[in-house]
């Protein structure tokens, strides 16, 4: 799905960026992001304070604004 994205964005750029990551070893970036899409993330955490870790580093990336979405999808 990444590759499929970037292939998109490279044909009709939108200022679109993918990350693929372990969201426990991202660093703050130096720039924040209006929409921050994880899969299956969050129900991975082994603990509480894992997964407050978690949401944590995944705050620190968005904008500071009332535009800022994350959204985590989760199989069932």
């Amino acid at each position: 799905m990444i590759d499929i994205g970037r292939a998109c964005e490279d044909a009709h750029p939108l200022g679109v960026i993918y990350h693929i990551s372990d969201v426990q070893h991202l660093v703050s970036p130096e720039k924040k992001f209006d929409f921050v899409v994880a899969f299956y993330l969050l129900n991975y955490a082994k603990t509480h304070e894992e997964h407050d870790r978690m949401a944590q580093i995944i705050g620190e990336h968005l904008a500071g604004s009332d535009k800022a979405y994350f959204l985590s999808i989760i199989g069932n």
